[in-house]
Order: C-alpha cells, then structure tokens, then sequence
C-alpha cells in the first residue's frame, strides 16, 4: 500500500515535470535545433512508463507540488512518508543526473532503502544517464526495470 502511494506521488511528479519541461523545449526550440533534443525523443516512452505506473495507483496517494531538484524542500513529503511507514522509495523522473541525483541523495540522507526505475528516468544523454545509474548504485541504491 506504501509503496503504491509513493509510486502514486512520484509519478505525478515526474510526469508535471515531463510536462513542463517538454512544453518549455518547445516554445524555446521552435524553429531550431534544441540541444536537449533527446529529452524529447525519451518523452514519450517515459511518460508511457509513468502512465502505467499512475494506473496502478491513481486512487491512492497524495499529491504534493515540487518546486525544486529535491522533493525532500517540501517538508510534507518526509512527514507523510513516514506517518505511513514508508521504508522504500521507488523513484522515477527527468533527469538523472540533475533532479534524480538531487532526489536520491535527499532520500539516502535520510535513511530511505531506495530504487530507480531505469525505464522511467531520462537524461541529456545516455551516457549520462548510465554514469548517473553507476553511481547511484555504488551508493547501494537498487536498479530496476519495468
């Protein structure tokens, strides 16, 4: 149950965030070649996975706004993780080496056991996606795919 309400949070995170950030791509893009082109193609596989994550979920949880790199600034969300013994954090989200690695290293701190979902995270590239991947888990944070 735990488990699916951070799934819940988290993917409405990462999906406002997916959101956002394509909308601001295009509307700082149009007409040229966006740098972060790559973001754009991971897009919609991304969201397909969130959207999946969503339906598992979508009538439990809370929804709580992010405003920074690292959802641990929203003091509500440490509080509801633990009023509902939450142990485990299954994280997804744009991007790895930027939000993500905010995200983990927030949740690490605070002796959260956590897993990224390889699937649902994206960044500029794939090579810094996979750097960013190696180095969450030599921090002892589980990899996993859907």
């Amino acid at each position: 149950m735990n488990e699916i309400l951070l799934r819940l949070l988290l993917a409405i995170v990462l999906f406002i965030v997916i959101l956002v950030a394509n909308l601001a791509l295009f509307n700082l893009t149009a007409g040229k070649v966006s740098a972060t082109e790559s973001y754009t193609e991971q897009s919609e596989v991304s969201i397909r996975n969130v959207n999946r994550v969503i339906e598992d979920a979508l009538d439990k949880g809370h929804i709580l706004p992010k405003r920074k790199n690292d959802p641990f600034t929203n003091p509500d969300l440490d509080r509801i993780l633990t009023e509902n013994h939450v142990g485990k954090l299954m994280l997804v989200g744009l991007d790895a080496a930027q939000c993500v690695t905010s995200t983990v290293q927030a949740a690490l701190n605070r002796a959260y056991e956590i897993s990224v979902v390889e699937s649902a995270v994206i960044c500029k590239t794939e090579i810094e996606k996979k750097d960013a991947l190696d180095e969450f888990s030599k921090l002892g944070v589980e990899i996993i795919s859907f």
